[in-house]
């Protein structure tokens, strides 16, 4: 009996994973025929309304723009159209396509145009990049508060922001943020994970980062008081970034680079590995198994 239901197994997994070249070939079939007759359709929306959020995801290209109007502009294939998401609810604008998207439409190859949006906005308080969009910032905005979630694989860059709040930076998956510039935060917190990859200015008066995974943080400027928690196989490289105190744990193979100018406590464990310069007073020295901390 375990034989013949072994055999059935195999069968079945046979069979289901030969149909999937076929469906391939004809789903690429249809884009290609239907894309013949398409056109490229633009639209404008939410003129003159309020948008201080903003939620992209799909393969959408967004520019973020500092503008006194307010609105956005989307350039996308006419036949994507019927499946378009495309609301503002509360300040909040969300892009991206709904869920039953036919495969056949999901080859870009095959589009008009790649789908993209031109976002004016007066201010900024909220980015969400999803999926494998990519959001271009243009100009500097002001905020009280920031919040920034990247995940799968979008990248956001070129993002300015000056705001005396608090800046909150959620980045998992194979997203990035980079080229960032964030003027004089209260507090940074970065929550990193996945294959994240993060770079960045600030000059803050606290900053945490919890970060795991392949993680790889690159940040310059300036801190009060820097608290790194890094796990995995996780990087932060914070040469760059001054700080008065610091308080430094890594397992795994985890590896952190500060410089501390006034005070350090550090803590490593596994095989993972903190370097910090600037000659700081040591509160702290604790290494266990084959973990290593240099300080100079």
């Amino acid at each position: 009996m375990k034989h013949l239901l072994f055999a059935a197994l195999m069968f079945v997994c046979i069979n289901v994973t030969a149909c999937f070249p076929q469906s391939d070939k004809v789903n690429r079939a249809k884009a290609e025929q239907t894309a013949e007759t398409a056109t490229t359709v633009v639209e404008d929306k939410f003129q003159g309304q309020r948008i201080d959020a903003v939620d992209v995801g799909f393969a959408f290209q967004a520019v973020i723009r500092k503008s006194d109007r307010t609105g956005v502009r989307i350039s996308i294939d006419s036949r994507l159209e019927p499946y378009l998401v495309c609301k503002l609810e509360n300040g909040r604008l969300t892009l991206g396509m709904k869920n039953d998207l036919p495969q056949y439409l999901r080859y870009g190859q095959y589009w008009t145009i790649q789908p993209a949006a031109v976002i004016d906005v007066r201010e900024l308080n909220a980015i969400e990049a999803s999926g494998a969009a990519k959001i271009t910032a243009e100009g500097e905005f002001r905020a009280d508060d920031i919040k920034i979630q990247t995940s799968g694989a979008s990248k956001t860059e070129g993002l300015h922001i000056e705001t005396g709040g608090s800046v909150s930076v959620d980045c998992s998956g194979a997203s990035q943020l980079t080229g960032a510039n964030f003027g004089h935060p209260s507090r940074v917190g970065i929550a990193a994970s996945g294959a994240t990859r993060l770079s960045f200015a600030c000059h803050t008066r606290a900053l945490g980062i919890d970060a795991g995974g392949t993680a790889k943080i690159e940040l310059s400027g300036s801190v009060g008081h820097l608290t790194a928690d890094v796990s995995g196989v996780a990087k932060c490289q914070l040469g760059e970034m001054v700080s008065e105190t610091a308080e430094c744990s890594v397992s795994g193979a985890a590896r952190i680079d500060c410089h501390a100018t006034g005070r350090l406590s550090a803590s490593a464990s596994g095989a993972s590995h903190i370097s910090c310069t600037g000659n700081p007073e040591v509160l702290k020295k604790a290494a266990s198994g084959a973990s290593s901390i240099s300080i100079r």
